[in-house]
């Protein structure tokens, strides 16, 4: 049997009971396509961010990232901002993969426009919201243009429209004001995937679909 497609997958904890149901649902895929996958909090994680920046050998292996939900934000304490910091110099290894989920979603777009971040016009925790999916590249056909319920809790967001701003290629999903899908790439293959919102809730009227589109983000 061969080599899966990663060494490691972190999946970082951000202090939310959320973090359980998006582990439930991901955690059968993570495991099938990584030799290694690895929870670990906030806090733990930034240690090991630290050796794997120092590590050859780690750094030259293809490793996923899952940053979940969670309090506060980017720059909301010194290690949050210590976060930022170590997430910029992870994302600059060639084969990072990054998928970030609510405050995983802020911190990927923080740390490429820090001044992106804002709050949101009105909070609607648990309010659901209609968007129709893209047609990116890696989203199954079938999923093209289809509208889906999804479900909110923050009270920051990242308001549009700061693409320009972005230094790798870059596609956006805004609703009305608020950025809620991004993705990015590099010459060397997918680098970030991002929800504002929570594919994994009972509330989303199809979490299956965001399966599969993470199955298919992180497989090519």
């Amino acid at each position: 049997m061969g080599r899966k497609l990663y060494e490691y997958f972190y999946c970082v904890d951000f202090n939310d009971s959320f973090f359980f149901n998006i582990i439930r649902l991901y955690y059968p895929l993570f495991s099938r396509i990584s030799e290694k996958v690895i929870l670990l909090s906030h806090e733990d994680f930034l240690l090991e961010a630290k050796n794997i920046l120092k590590d050859k050998t780690k750094r030259e292996k293809k490793i996923g990232l899952l940053w979940g939900p969670g309090p506060g934000s980017p720059n909301s304490s010194s290690l949050h901002r210590k976060l930022s910091l170590i997430l910029t110099d992870l994302l600059k290894l060639p084969l990072i993969r990054y998928l970030g989920i609510c405050l995983g979603h802020q911190y990927r777009c923080f740390i490429e426009v820090p001044q992106s971040l804002k709050r949101v016009n009105f909070v609607s925790h648990g309010t659901p919201i209609e968007i129709e999916l893209p047609s990116w590249p890696f989203i199954p056909k079938k999923r093209h243009f289809q509208k889906i319920e999804v479900i909110r809790y923050n009270s920051l967001c990242i308001k549009k429209d700061y693409k320009s701003f972005f230094k790798i290629e870059s596609e956006f999903l805004y609703h009305q004001e608020e950025l809620m899908m991004a993705y990015s790439c590099t010459p060397q293959g997918y680098k970030s995937l991002t929800f504002q919102f929570h594919p994994e809730s009972l509330g989303c009227s199809d979490p299956r679909a965001f399966l599969e589109i993470v199955k298919q983000f992180l497989e090519n």
